[in-house]
């Protein structure tokens, strides 16, 4: 995690915001990736690689600070903010399993 005094991308003085997402989120992966994989859980894991998740936000959240959708300034909202993308993108993961497995039970 961050520590308290790490300032985010877009706070003011910052000249590259995405290189400040980059090394906040190398800094955070270990957490988030973990928490993907509980999120996973054992029966999606097979299925669902949670490094190729982690990828995922973490394209997001640069993509979102970058365009400005996201101005955060503290690494705690920051962290908290991977963590729902985390939530959300492996909701999408078990809805797309769920619906390929109810096809193929039809066919």
């Amino acid at each position: 995690m961050p520590p308290p005094n790490a300032t985010l991308p877009n706070s003011p003085g910052d000249d590259d915001p995405e290189r400040m997402a980059a090394e906040i989120l190398a800094r955070a992966e270990t957490k988030i990736r973990r928490t993907v994989r509980a999120l996973l859980g054992p029966l999606l894991r097979p299925y669902v690689d949670s490094i190729d998740v982690v990828q995922s936000i973490q394209v997001a959240l640069i993509q979102g600070l970058s365009s400005e959708q996201f101005r955060l300034h503290d690494p705690d909202k920051f962290i908290a903010l991977a963590t729902e993308l985390a939530r959300r993108k492996v909701a999408d993961h078990w809805r797309t399993t769920r619906r390929q497995r109810q096809l193929l039970e039809t066919h």
